[in-house]
C-alpha cells in the first residue's frame, strides 16, 4: 500500500491524497484519490496519479484499476487521461433492514 499526500506549502494543510495498492497477483489499484475543491485544476491530482502509477510500474503491475462509485461519474474524464476507461458496471442487491 502507498499513500501520497499533497500539502499546502504555507499552512502544511493536507489538500489532497492518493491511496494505492498492489496485490499478490500484481494488480495495481487506485483505491482513493481526492483533491480539496479549492485546490483543483492546479495539477495536484495529476501529480498524485502519476506518482501512484509510477510506483505501480516499479512494482511490476500487470494491470491497473480504478473503481468509481455511482454518483461520481465526473471522475471518468479525469481517469480517462491515464487510459482508465469503463469496462463494466456492477449492480449490487443490498438487503433491506426493517
Amino acid at each position: 500500500m502507498r499513500v501520497d499526500l499533497a500539502l499546502n506549502e504555507e499552512s502544511t494543510r493536507n489538500v489532497g491524497y492518493c491511496v494505492s495498492s498492489d496485490s499478490a497477483e500484481k494488480i495495481g489499484e487506485i483505491d482513493s484519490i481526492f483533491v480539496d475543491a479549492a485546490y483543483r485544476d492546479q495539477g495536484i491530482g495529476d501529480a498524485l496519479m502519476k506518482k501512484a502509477l509510477c510506483w505501480m510500474e516499479k512494482e511490476n503491475a500487470v494491470a491497473k484499476i480504478v473503481e468509481v462509485a455511482v454518483g461520481n461519474e465526473e471522475a471518468f474524464g479525469f481517469n480517462a487521461k491515464y487510459d482508465f476507461l469503463p469496462r463494466k458496471t456492477v449492480l449490487k442487491q443490498v438487503k433491506k433492514i426493517n
